[in-house]
């Protein structure tokens, strides 16, 4: 990929922030020193970044650097700015296009790419494009939705096979509801989360491989009755790793 799609060299060439990304407190008339024109292009996983355009056309060399996409978690622009953050170095990588409107090309290549890098390490049903665009209301690589009717109803049906009604609980006297009713259901893509918990997840299986037992007593939610209806709305379970589903939120006591 290389973003625009015109051949021309001057196509390819962006300005990178050649300063401490924390060095705010300077004059206007220094910063625009401290952007130093490099020519860039996307390959399947990386943007790599060449000193002239003949070695950007024709890979000649090894590139100045080269940013892992697959480590993004946010891709953003400020005008004719482009912004990449990158989760584990802690990294903001500025770039300054010729234009907005090139920025916004740029902007457009680039999630594209990251979405496919990161496609494999989340469920399917993620918007990946979401999670790494810029949103004020959410932490980078998350992103909020609301769930369809089916899945509001098959988790409203494991609270009702879920729940057992006690006379007295820890925090409450007096009347005990017989019934939980669920007012909503959000579906929350934390690619942080996600990835320490695939991690963990695959640490476990590969502790317990062949000495799978069954758990007594059985976890509530897997005796519905409906596996096949549950994973549909809520997504398949990994049996390697004793996976279940589970209400959290109040400890046994209570």
């Amino acid at each position: 990929l290389q973003v625009p799609k015109d051949s021309t060299d001057a196509a390819h060439r962006l300005a990178i922030w050649a300063a401490n990304p924390q060095s705010h407190a300077m004059g206007k008339l220094l910063k625009k020193h401290l952007w130093v024109w490099r020519y860039f292009k996307l390959t399947e996983d990386r943007l790599c970044c060449f000193a002239s355009p003949e070695q950007c056309h024709q890979n000649a060399g090894e590139p100045l650097q080269s940013f892992l996409l697959v480590e993004v978690d946010e891709v953003a622009t400020e005008g004719s700015e482009l912004q990449l953050h990158f989760r584990k170095a802690r990294l903001c990588v500025r770039l300054m296009a010729d234009s907005i409107w090139e920025a916004e090309d740029w902007l457009l290549a680039v999630r594209e790419v990251v979405g496919r890098s990161l496609h494999a390490a989340f469920p399917e049903n993620w918007d990946i494009n979401a999670m790494i665009s810029r949103n004020k209301d959410f932490a980078r690589m998350v992103n909020k939705e609301p769930v369809p009717k089916t899945t509001f109803d098959v988790v409203q049906r494991l609270v009702d096979h879920s729940l057992f009604c006690k006379y007295r609980t820890k925090d409450r006297r007096g009347i005990v509801p017989v019934r939980l009713q669920v007012m909503e259901v959000v579906r929350v893509q934390n690619g942080a989360a996600w990835l320490e918990y695939s991690e963990e997840r695959s640490r476990i299986r590969d502790r317990i491989a062949g000495k799978i037992l069954p758990l007594e007593p059985q976890v509530i939610t897997s005796t519905l009755g409906e596996p096949s209806v549950v994973a549909e709305a809520l997504g398949e379970l990994d049996s390697g790793s004793h996976e279940h589903w589970l209400f959290h939120g109040t400890t046994e006591a209570s």
